[in-house]
C-alpha cells in the first residue's frame, strides 16, 4: 500500500471517530441536565443521585451572590445559565421620611415626659387618689403615645413612602454566580400585598431558547437566552389583595399563565414567540369573598391529549393547550388553594383548604370514556395536610410538609400515613425538591433538613443559611440552587 493511500485511509478513520464526538459536544444538554421552571419540570423531582446532603459555610458551598432586589421566586437552570425574578424598591421622599420618623420620636417623647411630670404632680396634689384615677387624667397623651409608637411601627413595616418598584430578570453564570445580565421589565408604583409575599413570587421558565416571566398584574416578559426584549404583555387586571404567586409554563408554542383575584379567574395562553394571545377563559369565583388561588398550573402528558390542569379557588379544571376548550372540572366544597396539585400516570393529588380548616388532601382517578373523561375519587386524607407547601410524589409515596414542620410520607396507593417527624423549628412555605434518595426541606429560619426518602422518618442532616428561605430549591448537574432572602447559593461537592 502507497504511503499516500495509508494518509488517506487514516484521515477517513480519524474523521469517523471526530465526527460523532462533535456530534455529541453540539447536542442540547438533556432534560436531565436542566430545571427549567418551578419544581424543574412540575414534579420536585431530580434524576441527580450525588447530590450532597451536609454544607455550611465553609464546607459545600462552592458560591453564594448577593440578589439586587426581593423576591421568592426559585431559580432555573438551563445549560450554564441560571435565570432568577426580583422586586426592587425605590426609595422615594427618603429625607422626608427620615424628617417624619423624628419628628413623631420627638413629639412621641414629649408627651412622655409631660404625662410623666403631670402623674407625679397629681401624685403629690391628689394623694389619695388611686394610679388608675391618676392615669386616666392623662388618657389622651397616652392614647396619643400608643397612636404615634404604632404609627412609627407601620411606617417603617410597610414602607409607605417607597411608592415604586423595579421588577427585574437577572441571568447568573451557574459556575460562578457572576450576573451576565439584567434586564428592568417595568417600574409601576407598588402595591400592597401580604408582608409573607413578594412581587416576585412566580417562578419564570425557560425552553433554552428563551426566557419567561410574570409579575401578575405587572405583566408577562420575553427575553432571549442573551437578555434581548422578545415581546411583552400586560393585561388589564386588578391586584390581588395578598400578591400574586402562580408560575407559568409551557406547552409545545403557547405560554401559559393564570390569575385568580377574588371575584374571577383567569387563564391566558400566548404565543411564545410572538406574546400574541391565541386564547382565554374567565371564570367567576364560586365565594366573591375568598376566591382567589396561589397555585401553579401543570402540563400533563397523557396517552390521549396533553392537558393544562389547574386549581381555582373552587374547582380544578383541565383544558386543551392548543385550542383553551374546557376538557374537565371538578368542584369542591372548600375554599381556595395555595399548593399546586401533581399527577403521576393517571392519578392526580390535590391539596385544598387554603388558610382556613379543613385542610384535605384527595386522590382522583383519570380515566378517558369515548371522547369524556371520568375523574373519580379514590380516597381523602383530613389528618396533618400541607396548606402552603405543595405535596411531592417519589417512590410511590407522597411527601409533604405542614407549615408548622411536620413532615409526612403517605402510601400513594390509598393515602394512609407511613410515618410522620417534625422538623427543625420554623414556617415551612417552600415546597420539597427530591433527588436519589434524599429529601429536601427549606424554611424560614433558614435551615434546610435532608431527609432519606423511604419507609422510615430518617434525618440526615440539617443545614443553616444565614437568611429565610421562602423559595423551592433547584437541583441541577448534581448542584443544589437555593435562592435565600438576600443571596443565592451554589451548593455542591466541594
Amino acid at each position: 500500500m502507497s504511503t499516500n493511500r495509508s494518509i488517506t485511509l487514516f484521515k477517513r478513520m480519524l474523521w469517523c471517530i471526530i465526527l460523532p464526538i462533535q456530534l455529541l459536544l453540539l447536542m442540547p444538554l438533556p432534560a436531565a441536565d436542566n430545571w427549567p421552571g418551578w419544581r424543574g419540570d412540575g414534579s420536585g423531582v431530580s434524576p441527580d443521585s450525588n447530590t450532597v446532603t451536609k454544607w455550611d459555610s465553609t464546607t459545600n458551598i462552592r458560591w453564594q451572590v448577593k440578589i439586587p432586589g426581593k423576591g421568592h421566586s426559585s431559580p432555573i437552570i438551563w445549560d450554564d445559565y441560571i435565570f432568577l425574578t426580583a422586586a426592587e424598591k425605590v426609595k422615594n421622599d427618603k429625607n422626608y421620611k427620615k424628617y417624619l420618623h423624628a419628628a413623631i420620636l420627638l413629639i412621641t417623647i414629649f408627651l412622655a415626659i409631660t404625662a410623666y411630670l403631670n402623674f407625679r404632680r397629681n401624685a403629690a396634689i391628689n394623694g389619695s387618689d388611686s394610679i388608675f384615677q391618676r392615669l386616666k387624667k392623662e388618657w389622651l397623651k397616652l392614647a396619643l403615645i400608643v397612636i404615634l409608637l404604632a404609627s412609627q411601627v407601620l411606617l417603617y413595616k410597610f414602607q409607605v413612602f417607597d411608592t415604586s418598584v423595579r421588577l427585574k430578570v437577572l441571568a447568573l453564570n451557574r459556575l460562578s454566580g457572576e450576573t451576565l445580565w439584567e434586564r428592568l421589565c417595568i417600574e409601576d408604583k407598588t402595591i400592597a400585598i401580604h408582608p409573607d409575599n413578594s412581587l416576585a413570587t412566580p417562578t419564570p421558565v425557560t425552553d433554552g431558547q428563551h426566557v419567561y416571566a410574570n409579575f401578575g398584574s405587572f405583566g408577562n416578559y420575553c427575553f432571549t437566552m442573551a437578555g434581548e426584549t422578545v415581546w411583552q404583555s400586560r393585561e388589564q387586571l386588578a391586584p390581588l389583595r395578598w400578591g400574586f404567586s402562580s408560575s407559568p409554563v409551557l406547552s409545545k408554542r403557547l405560554y401559559i399563565t393564570v390569575y385568580d383575584t377574588d371575584t374571577t379567574s383567569y387563564i391566558f395562553a400566548f404565543d411564545k414567540f410572538t406574546g400574541e394571545q391565541r386564547w382565554q377563559h374567565s371564570y367567576l369565583n364560586s365565594n366573591m369573598q375568598h376566591g382567589s388561588s396561589y397555585s401553579s398550573p401543570f402540563v400533563w402528558i397523557n396517552d390521549s391529549d396533553p392537558q393544562i390542569i389547574h386549581h381555582s379557588s373552587y374547582e380544578i379544571r383541565s383544558y386543551s393547550p392548543e385550542t383553551g376548550e374546557l376538557i374537565w372540572e371538578q368542584v369542591f366544597k372548600e375554599r381556595r388553594s395555595y399548593t399546586s396539585p401533581i399527577i403521576v400516570g393517571n392519578a392526580l393529588i390535590v391539596n385544598r383548604g387554603g388558610n382556613q380548616p379543613p385542610h384535605i388532601m384527595e386522590r382522583f382517578l383519570l380515566e378517558k370514556n369515548g371522547d369524556s373523561w371520568n375523574i373519580s375519587s379514590e380516597w381523602q386524607q383530613k389528618k396533618m395536610i400541607a396548606s402552603i407547601s405543595s405535596p411531592l410524589v417519589h417512590q410511590n409515596r407522597i411527601y409533604s410538609v405542614t407549615t408548622n414542620g411536620i413532615a409526612t410520607a403517605r402510601a400513594l396507593a390509598d393515602g394512609k400515613l407511613i410515618w410522620k417527624k417534625r422538623l427543625s423549628r420554623g414556617k415551612y412555605y417552600a415546597s420539597i425538591t427530591a433527588a436519589g434518595h434524599w429529601l429536601y426541606f427549606a424554611n424560614l429560619d433558614g435551615a434546610v433538613t435532608v431527609m432519606k426518602a423511604g419507609d422510615q422518618a430518617e434525618i440526615v442532616a440539617v443545614n443553616y443559611l444565614d437568611e429565610a428561605l421562602f423559595a423551592s430549591p433547584a437541583i441541577s448537574r448534581g448542584e443544589i440552587f437555593i435562592r435565600g432572602d438576600e443571596h443565592l447559593y451554589c451548593i455542591g461537592e466541594k
